[in-house]
């Protein structure tokens, strides 16, 4: 069991609004919420570590495979990385008007899958946490992208759609 009945009782009871989604990177894991607002636990300490809040409702969240950093995206059509040490945003892009609805670090940690609801999504290849380069824009989707999943060696991604589609896009050396 993943939780202690204590533990348990101390997640549910922080929650001041919806809870979109969770980004795991062992032992901490993040929270985001319709309120904008990030909450990192610790499983280990059974305690919440901090709490930032945004303003913005955030959709989805990646941690990035070294833990460091956490990619948000926002219902404004925006998003941001932060940087978890320091919990300051070292980068921000305008994506779209519409909502992200998608955004996953590859397992390389060097591309990133952004989707939002102008059906359409970006890959983009991170240079550095303050850099990140366009690689590819996949357009024209029939429905938007949600639930990305990157395969192993980080050259091919697949995500499904909100009417039952599954996406897939394959790139090597970019």
């Amino acid at each position: 069991m993943l939780f202690t009945e204590n533990h348990l009782a101390f997640f549910l009871g922080d929650a001041e609004d919806v809870t979109y989604c969770v980004a795991v990177q062992p032992p901490r894991f993040m929270t985001t919420s319709a309120d904008g607002c990030i909450r990192l636990y610790n499983t280990t300490t059974k305690e919440r570590e901090w709490r930032k809040s945004f303003g913005d409702g955030i959709n989805c969240a990646s941690t990035d495979p070294s833990g460091l950093l956490l990619v948000i995206g926002f219902t404004t059509g925006s998003w941001s990385v932060l940087d978890l040490s320091s919990q300051d945003t070292v980068f921000e892009q305008n994506e779209s008007t519409q909502p992200i609805t998608a955004i996953q670090f590859a397992p390389n940690g060097v591309h990133l899958f952004v989707a939002s609801k102008d059906l359409s999504a970006t890959i983009y290849r991170m240079d550095s946490p303050q850099r990140f380069q366009r690689i590819a824009r996949i357009g024209a989707l029939s429905s938007f992208a949600i639930s990305p999943d990157w395969d192993v060696d980080s050259q091919y991604i697949r995500a499904n759609s909100t009417v039952g589609h599954i996406y897939h896009c394959g790139f090597k050396n970019v």
